[in-house]
């Protein structure tokens, strides 16, 4: 639109400075005008080439004036074309170093996918090694485990050592005491065989297994205390012995020999458990008169079997009351059974007939008197009369009921 009325300028102004002229061209023919002294001709010729010169320089103005480009290439064609070819040259510059951004790119592009494999290789190897790092931390809590476990085996082989290193002083001491004691059991079977022969012309001063001292000694205590009461125990199977045999009681020590690691023993164990225990020094055989008493120890843990009144056993008997030896029968039958029943609570019985109760002789004949005067049948049943531990002696009571006692 804007070169349309540029167009249309330079049109009407061209027409008008052309009439102008030609008005000026006829005026000047006419009245025969000089300009500069030329002839009217050469006048009328001038005029014409002033008004083509108004016309053409008019037309620039007016162009170069509502123009910029016209002025641009009027006035800044040389300016024009060094900055067309600077811009070529830039552009060319620009293009090659499109080009070579564009290789650059294509390089950083394929770094970037070597970059993109490289880095998915260390997430792999990141992911493997967090997962070694997981397992050498579950390796590293076994490890310490196994250490703490080792450190206690550790220590409790250390304590194993001392403990064996006691044990073998222990042991070196029992084998002094064992070489000791082989010298005395050589003595022993001297004697013993000499026994042999005494035996059979001399008396038995003392049944195997018969009791020849005992007492109750309280566990958990220390080895001197135990040793102190074995020790009393000792010298009263050596009293025992001397008052049997009719010895000088000043020279008993040669009439009781007992075992030394024997000895020793019974007493590690009482002073390594709790309560109370009862010890008998039993002859360990048969021994003739004259000969060393050979002794062994026998501990049992004491308890209360029965208390004051306990049921000990019962039983229903039947019997004819007017014979007086079936009546016996019964009763040393139902007392026999007593007496197993109370080995079987725990009792420890006599080494030498192998009882464990007492009954007077007057509840005997009581009881006697009760089933004579009965019809046959009754029930019998046995008391402990007062606390009993597993040494006794028990003491019974005999009660009969549903007796049907005759009047």
């Amino acid at each position: 639109m804007y070169g349309v009325v540029l167009i249309l300028v330079l049109i009407i102004t061209g027409g008008a400075i052309a009439f102008i002229g030609d008005r000026i061209g006829s005026k000047v023919g006419k009245k025969k005008m000089t300009i500069l002294g030329l002839r009217p001709k050469h006048t009328s010729i001038l005029v014409t080439i002033v008004t083509g010169i108004l016309i053409t320089t008019t037309t620039l103005g007016v162009m170069t004036i509502m123009s910029k480009n016209v002025r641009t290439a009027l006035f800044g064609m040389e300016k024009l074309n060094q900055n067309m070819q600077q811009a070529r040259n830039d552009l060319a510059e620009a293009s090659a170093q499109l080009a070579m951004a564009k290789a650059e790119q294509d390089k950083i592009k394929s770094e970037l996918g070597a970059t993109k494999q490289e880095l998915v290789g260390l997430q792999q190897q990141k992911e493997q090694l967090e997962e070694r790092s997981n397992e050498l931390q579950s390796l590293n809590g076994h490890l310490e485990n196994a250490n703490q476990l080792l450190t206690a085996n550790n220590q409790e082989l250390v304590a194993k050592s001392d403990k064996l290193t006691r044990i073998n002083d222990i042991l070196e001491e029992g084998n002094e005491r064992l070489s000791k004691n082989n010298s005395e059991l050589y003595q022993i079977n001297r004697e013993l065989t000499t026994g042999i022969k005494i035996m059979r012309e001399g008396s038995i001063a003392f049944q195997a297994g018969e009791a020849l001292a005992s007492g109750v000694i309280k566990g958990k205590s220390s080895l001197d205390d135990i040793h102190t009461d074995l020790a009393r125990l000792l010298e009263m199977a050596r009293y025992t012995v001397s008052r049997k045999l009719g010895g000088d009681i000043a020279d008993r020590n040669k009439d009781v020999w007992i075992y030394q690691p024997e000895f020793d023993e019974a007493a590690k164990y009482i002073s390594s458990h709790e309560g109370e225990y009862v010890v008998r020094i039993v002859a360990a055989g048969n021994l003739i008169q004259g000969e060393a008493v050979a002794t062994n120890l026998k501990i049992f843990q004491n308890k209360t079997v029965y208390t004051d009144g306990q049921l000990i056993t019962d039983q229903n008997i039947t019997f004819n009351p007017d014979s007086t030896a079936e009546l016996q029968s019964v009763l040393t039958n139902f007392l026999s059974k007593v007496n197993h029943q109370a080995k079987d609570d725990g009792m420890v019985p006599d080494t030498l007939n192998g009882s464990v109760g007492v009954i007077d002789s007057q509840q005997i004949y009581n009881i006697m008197n009760q089933l004579q005067h009965s019809n046959g049948k009754a029930i019998i049943s046995a008391f402990a009369d007062g606390i009993t531990d597993i040494v006794g002696p028990l003491r019974i009571k005999l009660k009969l009921l549903g007796t049907g006692a005759l009047p």
